[in-house]
């Protein structure tokens, strides 16, 4: 019976220290977690903080930092500001294409007027990647100045949820409240299905219809001689949803 007994409290001092073994580990789990938990937190703390320096710049497309990119190929960049596309400005030496408007009346104020300065005498073409705000609603100010021209599919998107991204991105704030006011939408001149070539006169241009990307109706602008791609929010910054891109 004592060799019994104490095999007994053996094996019940060996559980026990099994079960003090486990519970600190659980402990030093635990503790990992919070020290996770705390720096996620300062993490969040830092990002919120960088972000602000951008998020509460107001929407504004910036011409005077317009740069050339490649021979005849013009960018307004996006200054890494939220709802801010890069614009683009091809120039050739019979015509000259805008690829985006900025959101609103004013910018698309902005880049008409830069367009008008670099283009002279020489016929505006206009296009946008898709149809969101930041990239399309300020497409009146080109009306009666350039030839607007999208993809069908842009065009009907524009069409049938045009009204009500209008009313969504106007609740987004007061600046994007302030740079959508007067805002009427207008459809394209001119359409096309699939893939359309432009020659502005030393300058060929591509546009292509990619659809089922960001949008429905997604359109990338190519320069193949120069190799240029504009691709609106299809490659956006990681910083925001609302960036376009060009490589």
């Amino acid at each position: 019976l004592g060799s019994l007994y104490q095999q007994t409290e053996n094996e019940s001092s060996s559980g026990r220290g099994r079960l003090n073994e486990v519970f600190q580990e659980e402990l030093d789990r635990q503790g990992c977690f919070r020290l996770i938990e705390e720096c996620f937190t300062l993490i969040v703390m830092i990002g919120e903080a960088v972000m602000t320096q951008y998020t509460n710049r107001p929407p504004i497309v910036q011409p005077e930092l317009a740069r050339e990119i490649a021979p005849g190929v013009i960018v307004i960049p996006d200054q890494y500001i939220n709802l801010v596309p890069n614009v683009g400005i091809v120039i050739g030496t019979d015509a000259v294409l805008v690829v985006e408007s900025g959101m609103g009346i004013e910018n698309g104020q902005r880049v008409l007027h830069k367009a008008m300065e670099v283009a002279g005498s020489k016929p505006l073409l206009f296009t946008t990647t898709h149809f969101h705000p930041e990239h399309a609603f300020g497409t009146q100010v080109f009306k009666g100045h350039a030839t607007i021209l999208t993809n069908t599919t842009q065009a009907d998107e524009l069409r049938e949820k045009g009204a009500s991204y209008l009313n969504l991105f106007r609740g987004l704030g007061p600046d994007a409240h302030k740079a959508l006011e007067g805002v009427e939408l207008v459809m394209p001149d001119e359409t096309y299905q699939g893939e359309k070539t432009i020659d502005l006169g030393g300058k060929q241009v591509v546009l292509h219809e990619l659809t089922g990307g960001h949008t429905r109706g997604d359109q990338i602008v190519f320069l193949p001689y120069e190799q240029v791609l504009f691709t609106g929010d299809r490659q956006a910054h990681p910083r925001f949803a609302h960036h376009a891109g060009v490589t």
